[in-house]
């Protein structure tokens, strides 16, 4: 069969990550991001790729049916299949809880957590007919987190409550698992630290690994839960931490 695959957020280091694993092990991309194709990132390596905010599955719905009709015609065309979807894009609002307001929630929520439950039931039939599998790349804030984090923190724990329960309701059909990663050195993560720059090396020594997880760390990670081999894999959340998550910070 020859493997289509859609890949959201792949314009990030993540999703770069993502598109050249996939594409370098035989996979037809299909990649979706708010930015610009640019030759030095992740759309390079997409077979087709759509610029779209994908706030717009709520906020525009008939722009977002008009995305998943291309996308369909793009995979008839070209004579490939749907096999699988990453929900990788996401966005970051930190402010205390007290600064958050409702549109921040909404447009936070927008992206973080309907877009993949819009692209999912989109293409639901494509993935139960190939025996696909869905792919949430989630976050050590759905269950670990800190102050300001708060709006992030809670579509990362609906991200794994989705997860959990798609697993439940279509396993016998299509397998959905998650990754939750901790620090992975990107351009997100850089810009917080841009006027500390030495407090990231101290974010690397809080990890027992003594180091920050790299994007390919997260695509290797999704090549293998991807396999169609792996068919007893499924409602898994894979925690890509370091070992952050066994510790305790009660003592220096």
């Amino acid at each position: 069969m020859n493997k289509g695959i859609i890949i959201t957020g792949v314009s990030g280091d993540i999703g770069r990550s993502l598109a050249k694993a996939f594409k370098l092990s035989g996979w037809f991309i299909i990649g979706i991001d708010i930015k610009q194709q640019e030759k030095n990132e992740g759309t390079f390596y997409c077979d087709k790729f759509y610029k779209f905010d994908l706030s717009n599955c709520i906020k525009k719905p008939e722009l977002f049916r008009n995305l998943v009709k291309n996308i369909k015609l793009e995979i008839a065309n070209s004579k490939h299949h749907i096999q699988g979807i990453v929900n990788n894009a996401a966005i970051q609002i930190v402010k205390p809880f007290e600064k958050i307001d409702t549109k921040d929630w909404m447009d936070l929520f927008a992206v973080n957590f309907f877009a993949p439950v819009e692209l999912s039931k989109a293409f639901l039939d494509d993935l139960r007919k190939n025996n696909g599998s869905i792919l949430n790349i989630g976050s050590i804030h759905s269950e670990l987190t800190k102050p300001h984090f708060s709006a992030y923190a809670t579509s990362k724990s609906a991200l794994s409550g989705l997860t959990k329960s798609l697993a439940v309701e279509l396993g016998d059909q299509i397998r959905v698992n998650a990754i939750e990663p901790a620090a992975i050195e990107t351009s997100m993560l850089q810009e917080g630290f841009k006027n500390h720059p030495e407090k990231l090396k101290d974010l690397a020594n809080f990890h027992p690994s003594k180091s920050i997880g790299q994007p390919e760390d997260i695509s290797n990670a999704a090549l293998f839960l991807m396999n169609s081999e792996q068919k007893f894999i499924n409602g898994t959340t894979l925690k890509i931490s370091g070992g952050i998550a066994c510790r305790l910070h009660d003592v220096l």
